[in-house]
């Protein structure tokens, strides 16, 4: 329930939402899914939090920070329910700059009949991402943190009877530079873009950085099989083994894996051991930024055309 007092500590800072999304282009309401609505946008070092674009599968949760607290569980010395105050104030803040891309940014470009939001350039931004490092969580519990282990995170926004958003991190990957991110450009969070805490895992597609996180565990492989497909009725596996998959036209439904060795998305689709890839690091690319779609091109006195990208 959102607190009688919207300003106090336990609410994101209150904005209309002609503020939050007015450099946005909504591709549907509900759930929300937003992206930058010019090129332009994207060619400032950071995209501000109105420009930057929005993903999501289910409801945008009213979460209270004071009463949110983010379960620990799996391969440590001892369970622990975390509160935000635990997690800004208990360990040191690291801040991260990261150029997220939804996976499916470019889609519409590809195929009239591909499934999905029509995201074409936009599903793209440049923040500064500040949070608690996950490892020194991990360490305080007394964590296992071998090479071949799995972070498996939790979203918390899923009704009972959705599909909980749920990804598995390589250990060697969450202890290196991931974050519990609870700022975006100096400020709390939207709570679109993830409000009061989200996953932030940098260099990697943003399918992987979990907002609301509700649950971290430590598993000796992916989230996949039997116990997690009907987990409390609900299935956790989906958005790991299934969506967020390379898919050839002639596949139904991809191979699932409980672990996988190669966790560079270009090298898993160069090998014969994952046919389906996982779609974990980003996949390099760039675009045009200006002259966009529109401009006339006017050269200059020495005839050139200016171009710039990202």
């Amino acid at each position: 329930m959102e607190p009688d007092d919207a300003h106090g500590e336990g609410s994101p800072p209150r904005q209309s939402k002609v503020e939050k999304f007015s450099g946005l282009e909504t591709l549907s309401e509900e759930p929300l899914n937003a992206q930058t609505a010019s090129r332009k946008h994207l060619e400032s070092y950071l995209t501000p939090r109105e420009e930057h674009y929005v993903r999501s599968h289910h409801r945008t949760p009213d979460i209270d920070e004071r009463e949110w607290t983010v379960s620990l569980r799996g391969l440590l010395g001892e369970d622990v329910d975390l509160s935000m105050d635990d997690i800004k104030h208990q360990y040191s803040t690291e801040s991260v700059v990261h150029m997220m891309e939804c996976s499916g940014n470019g889609r519409a470009y590809f195929s009239p009949d591909a499934e999905g939001d029509q995201w074409t350039y936009g599903a793209v931004g440049h923040a500064i991402w500040t949070g608690t490092p996950v490892r020194e969580i991990l360490d305080d519990y007394g964590a296992a943190t071998d090479d071949g282990l799995w972070l498996t995170v939790m979203g918390g926004e899923a009704a009972a009877d959705e599909d909980v958003f749920c990804r598995s991190i390589p250990m060697s990957k969450a202890v290196d530079d991931c974050l519990l991110a609870y700022e975006m450009n100096g400020t709390p969070m939207t709570p679109e873009h993830g409000y009061p805490v989200r996953l932030l895992v940098p260099g990697w597609f943003g399918n992987n950085s979990v907002k609301w996180v509700e649950e971290m565990r430590v598993m000796e492989k992916m989230v996949s099989g039997e116990e997690w497909e009907s987990r409390d009725g609900r299935d956790y596996t989906n958005y790991q083994q299934s969506s967020y998959r390379i898919l050839p036209a002639q596949d139904d439904e991809p191979d699932r894996h409980a672990s996988v060795d190669t966790h560079s998305t270009y090298k898993q689709m160069q090998a014969n051991d994952v046919q389906n890839a996982y779609l974990f690091d980003q996949l390099v690319k760039s675009l045009i930024t200006s002259p966009d779609d529109e401009s006339e091109l006017t050269p200059t006195p020495d005839g050139y055309v200016e171009i710039a990208h990202v």
